[in-house]
């Protein structure tokens, strides 16, 4: 719809995954914060085995690499809207 009014491929791209990555970043951080007391629960019932509850070697990677798919998963479909002509999408309509 904004292509129609006149707004610019690289604006609804941005705009689009902007709001992709700002769920991805609530949810990695919602997610952390949740990890930090199930993981000491965790180490807590199994008191025999030795590992750290929480290891920055382990999360940051991880963290980094969620992030990357997100933005990748939210820029990919947004290319692709961009690209379509809105007067052909309208008519189908």
């Amino acid at each position: 719809m904004r292509m129609t009014l006149g707004a610019e491929a690289r604006t609804v791209v941005g705009m689009i995954a902007l709001q992709g990555l700002k769920m991805t970043v609530l949810g990695l951080a919602i997610g952390t914060v949740l990890l930090v007391p199930l993981m000491v629960l965790i180490s807590n019932v199994l008191r025999g085995f030795s590992f750290e509850a929480v290891s920055p070697m382990t999360l940051v990677p991880v963290v980094l690499v969620l992030f990357a798919v997100s933005a990748v998963a939210s820029v990919v479909p947004a290319t692709r809207a961009a690209t379509v002509d809105p007067v052909s999408v309208l008519r189908a309509d």
